[in-house]
This record gives C-alpha cells, structure tokens and sequence, in this order.
C-alpha cells in the first residue's frame, strides 16, 4: 500500500468514528520521500479523504522555514502573524486547487505520520486545571504536553518550543501529544502505530474515565468487512437518531420492507441487512451475490450502521431511513413496495449514480 492510499485508510479510520471526530474536526497528514507533505484540506471532512480530492500538497521544508521567518518572529500582533503565515503558506502549495489545513504547521513538524483527532476522553481531561499532572500520572513522561493556542500559526509555534525542549531529553520524535483544549495527536514514521497509538490513549482515558465508547469502535470493524469483502472504500456510521433506535426496539418488521419510492433504494440500497457479529461476513457476501453491490444499511443486534463514502452521505441516508421507517409505520394500510426489475433500474440509472456520489 503507498503512503497515500494509506493516508486516506488513517483519515477514514478516524472520519467515521464519532468519539474521535466530529463535524469537520481532525486532520491527517504523511510525508513523502521527495520532501513533500499530504496534508487533509481545509473545508473537507476526514471521511472525505479519496485518492482524487480532499488533501493538498506542499513543500514541507519551505512549511517549516515559514516558522523561523525573520517575518514571523518579529510579529507580535496575532493577527498580523496569521496574515504573513498565511501569505507564505501560498508558495507552499503544489496542489492549487485544495488549500492546506490551518494546522499544516503542526504536522510538519512531526514524525511521517501524522493524525489529530478530537477524542471525547482527551478532550474531557485536557479541559481540567490539573490536565498536565494527570497525564503525566496516567501515560508517564514519553508524552508531549502543548498548552492551549489559537490554532494555525500560533499553536505550532508554542509546539514547536515544546518540541524542542523534548528533543533535548529524548532521542526519538514523540509519538503522543497532548493539546490542551484540543485533543490528541498520534504521530510516527509507522503507519500501523497510528491507529495503535490513538486506540491505546483513548481506551486507556476511558477507563481512567470510567466510561467505554466501545460502541463507536464497532463502526470500524464493519466498514472493515464491508470494504474487505467487496473491495470497495467506504466508512460506517452508527445511527443513534432517536426515532431509528425507538422503531429498532420495536417488534414490527419495519425493516424487511423492501424500498417503495426511488430513494429509499438509491441511499438504502435493495434491502436492510440484519445480522449478529458473529454473522456479519456472511450476510455480507449473500448480499453482495444477490444484489451486485454492498449493502448500505446493516443492523447488528439492535444497531444500525449506514455505509457510505463519507459521513456526510450517511447522515442523509440517515433522513432517508427516518422516511422510510415512519411512512411503514404511520401506513394505515399494506405497503406497495417498487418491484425488483424497477429497483435494479434505479440501481444502473446514471442520474442516481451520479447523485450518490456527491
């Protein structure tokens, strides 16, 4: 796998997952041999990452050199040091059409690999007077603990100062950061370390915590075996609508239903799948072999898991299903679902395709 396929595995990973990102939150980032950085695009979610849009290229030396700019170290003024940051970032930009993320300057810093999320446990740690002390008692010394900035220019320059005092005592770049009111930041030249990294934080934070997100992992494991099975590129997302969960409680077969109006199959798909973990594989493969496509709506014991490109399109299949699910329900008599040729139309109709791609 090359880095970039494996910058969008790492942005999806974290993009799907509700106790590590949320709404626009979060960026990614790796290095690449001939000095130049990936970097997640300002204005694009995580899960949007793919291999034609949603990141920007830049020289990373030339990112770094904006940080001990004659320019910048004279600035006092906040605002006025954001506006040169800003200017020099320009002419380190190779991919014109997708602007860098604000903290571009933070990642290139750090070590190949790089991924900032905005884990629910760190964030609730990281807000408290004591957050240093407790860190330092939790996870040990090997941590790097960055005190609140405004994000952009300035952050990376107070990171940087800690960085370097780091530097002094250590021998290797550090693989854990802590940014007060701000999150995590797991960093390594190895790929595999950065989900490892982040996972251990969190789940270690929880239990400090007493409190579990086990839940949100779970949406992990299923794109895994939708993406592994059917060789495709998409996230899960776990649906916690209150009406979804209420009508999931309920013991009417609400979700055998096949669709019975165009976009219930165009973000749906033919049919809910429903299933147990232990299950999960083979629904999936039968699915596939009958429909030609992977499913879009699971349910495993009592959960509902939409998948999509991205989050964005899971939340509007999200309204769909709410659709679906409440007009079965309000249905004073039996529904008339589309029959199969008219679904597998729809399925191979360019202007729908077109549509759920977007």
């Amino acid at each position: 796998m090359n880095e970039l396929k494996q910058l969008i595995q790492m942005s999806k990973y974290a993009g799907e997952r509700l106790d590590l990102i949320q709404a626009g939150g979060g960026n990614s980032s790796v290095k690449f041999e001939d000095g130049t950085m990936a970097i997640k695009a300002s204005g694009f979610l995580l899960s949007d990452l793919s291999e034609n849009r949603g990141y920007s290229i830049v020289n990373n030396q030339l990112v770094t050199s904006i940080m001990e700019s004659p320019q910048i170290v004279a600035s006092e003024d906040k605002k006025s040091k954001e506006s040169i940051s800003n200017t020099l970032l320009k002419d380190t930009i190779l991919t014109p059409d997708f602007r860098p993320s604000i903290e571009t300057y933070l990642h290139a810093l750090l070590a190949k690999y790089t991924l900032h999320t905005h884990p629910i446990a760190v964030n609730a740690l990281t807000a408290l007077p004591d957050w240093e002390e407790r860190l330092l008692n939790i996870f040990g010394p090997d941590i790097l603990l960055v005190e609140y900035d405004t994000p952009g220019i300035e952050l990376a320059l107070r990171l940087k100062k800690r960085y370097e005092v780091y530097m002094q005592t250590h021998s290797i770049k550090p693989s854990i950061v802590f940014l007060q009111n701000h999150g995590l930041i797991a960093s390594s030249d190895s790929f595999e370390d950065i989900q490892k990294i982040t996972e251990e934080v969190t789940e270690r934070l929880e239990h400090y915590l007493g409190t579990s997100f086990a839940r949100y992992r779970n949406v992990n494991k299923v794109s895994k075996a939708v993406n592994r099975i059917h060789g495709s590129d998409r996230i899960a997302y776990l649906s916690e609508d209150r009406i979804i969960q209420e009508m999931l409680a309920s013991p009417s077969p609400l979700l055998s239903h096949t669709p019975y109006f165009p976009d219930g199959l165009v973000f749906l798909g033919y049919k809910v799948v429903q299933t147990d973990w232990d299950e999960l594989d083979h629904k999936i493969e039968l699915y596939i072999q009958k429909y030609m496509e992977e499913p879009k709506a699971i349910v495993i014991e009592g959960s509902m898991y939409l998948i999509a490109a991205n989050v964005r399109k899971a939340k509007e299949m999200e309204d769909v299903l709410k659709l679906h699910l409440l007009a079965i329900q309000l249905s004073p008599g039996i529904v008339h679902t589309l029959p199969l040729d008219e679904l597998k139309y729809l399925g191979n109709w360019e202007a729908e395709k077109f549509r759920q791609k977007q």
